[in-house]
């Protein structure tokens, strides 16, 4: 038996360093970047005249950012909260999450209207942008955990997104709070590394 496994070990060693010989040699080829400057670095009149295969992500993100969308009234006499840049939220945990986004890189839209099945027009806290993937990821927090019909809501909110395509730990982040436990800064924090990786990679860099 033990001459099995250790020849079976070997057999997987030598096969493993061959991938990994291959992998190497791709990565040092390879420039992610190449494609989106052989358009940005042309002279502005000349750019003008060219439709590129991908559109750069500055000029993706940008025009994601600034797409104009109609949001969630607020109350005439709801409390205020407002980010370091102006957006302004429903709750103090609301910020932190924005806050959160902001120093990590990420794009994000609050409260942007989506169609979920069964329930209609919902307005998700934070609809954020993976600039690597190019794709939509929605927060939710829901901060009144302690109120039986809220976690009830909380409970059915969940489940139609799910049904309309959105899924928890894909491209749905939901955070809870209570009276009791409070919004943890670490968690908010953890949840952008997992799903932001490489953008967090590439803002740190």
């Amino acid at each position: 038996m033990a001459i099995a496994q250790r020849d079976y070990n070997k057999a997987a060693a030598d096969i493993l360093k061959i991938e990994i010989a291959a992998l190497t040699s791709l990565l040092a080829d390879y420039r992610p970047n190449e494609l989106d400057e052989a358009y940005t670095q042309l002279h502005p009149g000349r750019r003008a005249l060219v439709t590129p295969i991908r559109e750069p992500d500055e000029e993706f993100i940008a025009t994601w950012q600034h797409l104009p969308y109609t949001g969630k009234p607020f109350e005439i006499n709801a409390p205020e909260f407002f980010t370091s840049t102006g957006v302004r939220v429903r709750s103090k945990s609301e910020v932190i999450i924005a806050e959160a986004l902001y120093r990590a890189g990420i794009s994000f839209r609050y409260e942007y209207p989506i169609s979920v099945k069964g329930w209609g027009t919902l307005y998700p806290d934070f609809t954020c942008l993976n600039t690597t993937s190019r794709e939509e990821i929605i927060w939710e927090h829901f901060g009144l955990m302690g109120d039986p019909d809220y976690t009830e809501n909380a409970i059915q909110k969940i489940s139609h997104y799910a049904a309309s395509g959105y899924i928890l730990g894909k491209n749905l982040i939901v955070t809870f709070e209570s009276g009791n436990t409070p919004l943890s800064v670490k968690q908010v924090q953890a949840y952008i590394k997992a799903f932001f990786k490489q953008n967090v990679s590439r803002q740190q860099n």
